[in-house]
C-alpha cells in the first residue's frame, strides 16, 4: 500500500503538469481582446526579441466557430496557425508532437487541409467540411488527419493560416504562444487589451485547489505512515522469533560455529521476507494502481481530457525497498549485539 500511494501522489503531480501545458499550450500564451488584434504582429516582434523567448507563434483561435459537417453543424475551436511554426512549438514542449501538422500545407484538390478531432465523433480525418462566410461563398476544408488538443476544447479545427488565405479569406492573429524562460517576463502586463494566461499560475491554482492538496496530502502521509507500520511489524516479527533463534545459534555455537558465521545464518533466516517485500511490494503497488486509478477520474482533477498515464516513481519505490533491507541488516546487527552479551554459561545450558 505505501507503493500504491506513492504512484498515486507521483500519477497526480505529474497529470497536473501535463493538465498545465494543455490548457496553456506553452510556457505563457496571451489572449488579444478584439479591439486589439490589429497590434499582434507587431507585438509578436516585440514578445520574440525579449530575452529568454525562443519561440513565438501567432494565430488566430475562434471558440464555437461555425462549420458544416456532413450537412450538420458543429462548433469547434477554429485554430488558424502557421502549421509549420506550430509543428515547431510542440516540438519543443512537452505537449505530444504533431507530424500531421506537415499535411495542412498540402494541396487537397480544391479544398483547404485542416485536422480535426472530437470527442464526440461528430470531426473525423476523411470528412469533407465546409466554413460558411458572411456575403461570399463557403470555403471548402478537407479533413486529412486528427488534431492535436488546442486548449481544453472538446472539438478542435485547425487550417494553415497561409492555405486559408490563399482561399480567400484572411485572418488576423488573437492568440500568442510564448515559449521560453523568459515568457512570463515578456509579455505586456498592462499597455494591450490582452488577457496573460501562465503555464506556471495555472499549475499552482490546480496544485493548491482543496480536493488536489488534500488527496496529495493524504496520499504522501499515507506512504510514511505505511512504510513504518512496515518496519515496525517486520521488527515485532523479528523479536518474536528472537529466543527461538538465539536457542538454534546458541546451540551451533557450541558445536564451534563461529560468530560471522552465525550472523550469516541468522540473516539468511531474516532476509527472504524482507527481500520479497521489498520486490513483491513495489510490484504489487503499480499492478495494483493501474488496476485502481481509472475509476477516481483523476483527469477532473489534472484538467486533462483523459486520464494521466500511471507514473512509477523509481527512486521512492527504491528507498521503501531499501528501507526494508536496511531493516533487515539492522535487526540482525542487534540481535548478535546481544547474543554477544549473554555468558558462556547460559549457552551451554541451552536446551537443559
Amino acid at each position: 500500500m505505501t507503493s500504491f500511494a506513492l504512484v498515486l501522489a507521483a500519477t497526480t503531480g505529474q497529470g497536473l503538469i501535463d493538465g498545465a501545458w494543455r490548457t496553456v499550450g506553452a510556457d505563457a500564451r496571451l489572449d488579444i481582446a478584439p479591439d486589439a488584434e490589429a497590434s499582434t504582429p507587431m507585438l509578436a516582434e516585440r514578445v520574440a526579441a525579449a530575452p529568454g523567448v525562443r519561440q513565438v507563434v501567432a494565430a488566430q483561435v475562434t471558440d464555437r466557430a461555425r462549420v458544416i459537417a456532413d450537412s450538420m453543424v458543429v462548433a469547434p475551436r477554429l485554430v488558424v496557425v502557421d502549421a509549420t511554426a506550430f509543428q515547431r512549438l510542440l516540438a519543443t514542449t512537452p505537449l505530444p508532437d504533431a507530424p500531421a501538422l506537415a499535411r495542412l500545407t498540402t494541396t487537397v484538390g480544391g479544398a483547404v487541409p485542416a485536422l480535426v478531432r472530437s470527442d464526440d465523433g461528430s470531426l473525423r480525418p476523411g470528412m469533407r467540411l465546409q466554413l460558411p462566410r458572411d456575403n461570399a461563398p463557403a470555403i471548402d476544408l478537407a479533413a486529412v488527419g486528427t488534431s492535436p488538443a488546442v486548449g481544453d476544447a472538446d472539438a478542435v479545427v485547425i487550417v494553415d493560416a497561409a492555405r486559408l488565405a490563399a482561399a480567400g479569406l484572411p485572418t488576423t492573429p488573437n492568440t500568442l504562444w510564448v515559449s521560453g524562460p523568459g515568457a512570463a517576463r515578456a509579455l505586456p502586463a498592462d499597455d494591450v487589451a490582452a488577457t496573460v494566461v501562465l503555464r506556471a499560475e495555472v499549475l499552482r491554482e490546480r496544485r493548491d485547489a482543496p480536493l488536489t492538496s488534500g488527496l496529495l496530502r493524504l496520499a504522501r502521509t499515507a506512504a510514511v505512515a505505511l512504510l513504518v507500520l512496515g518496519l515496525v511489524g517486520f521488527a515485532l516479527g523479528a523479536a518474536a522469533g528472537a529466543p527461538q533463534r538465539w536457542q538454534t545459534l546458541a546451540r551451533l555455537r557450541t558445536l564451534g560455529l563461529r560468530s560471522r558465521d552465525v550472523r550469516r545464518i541468522a540473516a539468511g533466516e531474516l532476509s527472504p521476507p524482507a527481500v520479497v517485500a521489498a520486490v513483491g511490494g513495489p510490484l504489487l503497488g503499480i499492478l495494483l494502481a493501474r488496476l485502481t486509478l481509472g475509476p477516481l477520474e483523476l483527469r477532473l482533477l489534472t484538467g486533462q481530457a483523459n486520464d494521466p498515464a500511471t507514473v512509477s516513481p523509481w527512486w521512492q519505490l527504491g528507498l521503501v525497498a531499501g528501507a526494508l533491507v536496511v531493516a533487515a541488516a539492522a535487526v540482525v546487527r542487534v540481535e548478535s549485539a546481544l547474543r554477544r552479551r549473554r555468558q558462556l554459561g547460559e549457552v551451554l545450558r541451552v536446551g537443559t
